[in-house]
């Protein structure tokens, strides 16, 4: 006939024995309660409330007191409980059922930590009021004559589980802790005992991995992180050591590591840490739900097998008998698991996911959050706005983030930017979900985008920041345009229509798709129509004679859309007259009827038949004349939709070339006077570069100064940023400008210098074409215009 003995360990336990004892009441056939040195009423207690109580002089050794406690029972099973532990209803049921089966040797019962010393029982079952996950624990013994504890702490049978092959079953019968709440931890001093204990156990087993993952723990309660991180090492070299025999249980090491790997950013390391736990045969939820961490950091492939990883741990059938991560089994698995459907686009799916979670954690804010968010993708941002005003409290950025690009999709810029700052306030508090990270770097872009500065940045709304701002985009790459209709109809709300010009230019095709029809259509329907207004965007190239105007001319050439042949000379002669014959004639022009409007139009006809005279039908017309920018007020003017793109060189290495140049004055037959000497041709330069630079104010957003240093040094990030100011697509034929059918006059002077491949060498020749003496000749007014374009001394 089965007798079941209860053994348990005690110390000042006045408390919480009485409770405990109650529990057992018709399960226990006896009750053995191993005093450790109470000071005070516990034995007495235990003996008015039928237990027979065996004193045990503490040796900083729970196995020695466990098997004291083992040996004065007389039972044919025995049944394991601390004082702060109770059977909850219906557990003795289960025992009393289980101990009649001759086939069972051991008993595994989940143990569940209360949140609180006055949860109810039914909270804690369910999870409301429980700290973490149950585990399951070897409580219930067929006694046998070897049954013995091992470990000074943490201690356990595992010589008699290894000994012989053993009959194990999980069991449903809950044992309720209380002893895990951290104010009674705390005010019992737990940690510090156990601390002792386990570095003592440590030093006795240096070879037991188990023993160091222990101590470990401690220590990260306890803030010592960098002692735990090296003890953590200590052990994970040790289970290296094992070889291939029996190991112990190796759970909470792996776990350690694995975390420890990952808050650290070490996702590599982390993943072969737990490569090699599989190679261990370590098999646990803890596991799983690291890996799939690990792999959510990864590219998208990886967080296809993360998702299987958390549904893995969702299903797990088996009973634990190590403690899993808190919501491991449940919230969450499901809140990682939620997200991933998310950003995988499985709508249905990451529902499902945050459903589950919320079902357990109905105040958790990560499936909250995620609800809202998958509320905002379907496309109902008004309910997206209602979901998560409550959490706005939160002192999180990802309410913030969600809020705002609720609004965002609800056509109220103003309010969305104030929101992306509120969130940009709160982003070192860290997110929820971490993916809202890079979502709040999208919509700080879309945000300032609507104040009217725009700049490149990820996903959709990067690619229009970058057209807008006309800069460069890090990856040029075409993506589809999603969302970028309700960019362009927020940017007319938030006042800067503007900003959609670029929007039709052909770059916006290349990086967007369809843009243009796009935004055409969505702003058709808010009542803006678009349409081309027919001016000419020619592209004016100008600088000081010998800055590399000609090379610039021919690299810019060589792309597909633009045609930039020989320069022409007559724009700024035109131009120049247009001026003169305003100044000197302007009256009598007035008087013959001959006004501004006339004379304007007549230019403009002029240099409009001159360019696109030689050009081949639909190119896009560049025109390179170095003087052409000393007229930039009236070519702005009569080319609204003109560019113009100032070359820029150091002027000692203008100055340089330029006294080497054999340039005659046709009407004196004189060499020019910049030609002559030094000081002539540094203040040639000046006067060019500072006039050009002057009259660029009059064509706001339509200038562009590009340094030749960086166009042979840089070549590619320079005509990248030529290339996007000028909205043309990137076409890397404009790097190979020698292998292009470029047309080279031979009565540009840079033509030979120019035909070949890039090259920096003339760079630096004006260092040894420039004496001392030739650089003293240089006046303040060069030597501040050089300062001030930042060309050292």
């Amino acid at each position: 006939m089965p007798r079941l003995s209860l053994c348990l360990i005690a110390k000042d336990e006045e408390e919480m024995l009485e409770d405990c004892l109650r529990s057992v009441r018709g399960v226990v056939d006896e009750i053995i309660v191993c005093d450790t040195g109470s000071s005070d009423g516990t034995r007495e207690l235990a003996t008015l409330l039928g237990a027979q109580v065996i004193e045990h002089v503490w040796e900083e050794d729970f196995s020695a007191a466990r098997n004291a406690a083992l040996t004065a029972s007389t039972g044919t099973h025995v049944l394991i409980l601390d004082a702060d532990e109770r059977l909850t209803p219906g557990a003795g049921e289960v025992i009393l059922a289980a101990i009649q089966d001759p086939t069972l040797d051991l008993g595994m019962l989940p143990l569940h930590n209360a949140e609180r010393l006055d949860a109810p029982v039914d909270q804690v079952l369910s999870g409301l009021a429980r700290r973490g996950d149950p585990v399951d624990l070897p409580r219930l013994f067929r006694r046998t004559p070897d049954l013995r504890w091992e470990g000074a702490i943490h201690e356990s049978p595992n010589t008699w589980l290894s000994s012989a092959p053993r009959r194990i079953r999980r069991l449903e019968a809950p044992i309720l802790h209380l002893g895990a709440v951290p104010s009674l931890r705390q005010a019992r001093g737990k940690r510090e005992r156990n601390i002792k204990l386990l570095q003592a156990r440590v030093a006795q087993e240096p070879g037991n991995p188990q023993v160091y993952a222990y101590l470990a723990g401690e220590l990260l309660h306890e803030g010592r992180r960098e002692e735990a991180e090296r003890v953590i090492e200590a052990g994970w070299a040790a289970a290296g050591r094992l070889g291939d025999g029996p190991r112990p249980v190796l759970v909470q090491l792996v776990t350690l590591r694995a975390h420890t790997l990952l808050e650290q950013g070490q996702v590599t390391e982390a993943l072969a840490a737990l490569g090699q736990a599989r190679e261990w045969r370590v098999q646990h939820p803890n596991v799983d739900l690291l890996e799939a961490l690990a792999l959510r950091q990864l590219d998208p492939p990886a967080r296809s097998r993360a998702a299987q990883l958390l549904e893995r741990c969702l299903n797990w059938k088996q009973g634990l008998a190590q403690e899993p991560i808190p919501g491991a089994l449940g919230w969450l698995s499901a809140q990682h698991l939620g997200e991933l459907r998310l950003e995988l686009g499985e709508l249905d799916a990451a529902e499902l996911a945050f459903g589950r979670a919320l079902q357990e954690k109905p105040d958790l804010e990560g499936p909250a959050l995620g609800m809202a968010e998958l509320a905002l993708r379907r496309g109902d941002a008004a309910a997206a706005l209602r979901l998560v005003e409550p959490w706005l409290p939160l002192e999180k950025p990802d309410p913030w983030v969600l809020a705002a690009a609720s609004c965002a999709a609800l056509g109220e810029p103003g309010d969305m930017q104030a929101l992306v700052r509120r969130a940009v306030q709160l982003a070192d508090k860290g997110f929820v979900g971490r993916h809202r990270a890079d979502w709040l770097k999208e919509l700080l872009v879309e945000a300032d985008l609507y104040a009217g500065k725009p700049h490149p940045g990820p996903g959709v709304v990067g690619r229009l920041g970058a057209l807008a701002s006309r800069l460069p985009n890090r990856d040029e790459r075409a993506i589809h345009p999603e969302g970028a209709e309700r960019v362009a109809v927020n940017l007319v709300r938030a006042g800067h229509p503007e900003l959609l010009e670029p929007f039709f230019e052909p770059r916006a095709d290349s990086l967007l798709p369809g843009l243009a029809m796009r935004v055409k259509l969505a702003l058709a329907e808010q009542g803006i129509v678009v349409e081309d207004d027919g001016q000419a965007e020619f592209v004016f190239i100008g600088g000081a004679g010998r800055s590399g105007t000609t090379l610039f001319r021919a690299m810019l050439g060589a792309h597909g859309g633009i045609h930039c042949g020989p320069e022409l000379k007559l724009v700024p002669i035109i131009s120049g007259l247009r001026e003169q014959w305003v100044r000197t004639m302007g009256k009598d022009l007035q008087e013959a009827g001959v006004g501004t409007e006339v004379l304007d139009e007549a230019v403009r006809s002029f240099i409009t038949a001159l360019l696109h005279g030689g050009a081949p039908e639909g190119m896009r017309v560049a025109e390179k004349t170095p003087h052409n920018l000393l007229h930039t007020a009236l070519l702005g003017r009569l080319f609204p939709r003109a560019r113009f793109i100032h070359v820029v060189r150091d002027g000692r290495a203008v100055a340089a070339s330029l006294v080497r140049q054999r340039w005659v004055d046709p009407a004196t037959g004189k060499p020019i006077w910049y030609c002559q000497d030094v000081e002539g041709a540094s203040r040639y330069w000046v006067e060019v570069v500072s006039t050009i630079r002057h009259q660029a104010a009059s064509v706001p957003g339509r200038y562009l100064e590009v340094r030749y240093e960086e166009l042979v040094q840089s070549p590619e990030d320079t005509m990248r940023r030529v290339l996007a100011f000028l909205g043309e697509p990137w076409d890397a034929a404009v790097l190979a400008h020698h292998e292009a059918d470029t047309r080279l006059s031979s009565r540009e002077a840079s033509s030979a210098a120019v035909a070949g491949a890039l090259s920096d060498g003339a760079l630096r020749k004006w260092r040894t074409q420039l004496s001392d003496a030739d650089l003293s000749r240089f006046d303040q007014r060069t030597q501040s215009v050089l300062a001030e374009l930042g060309y050292a001394s």
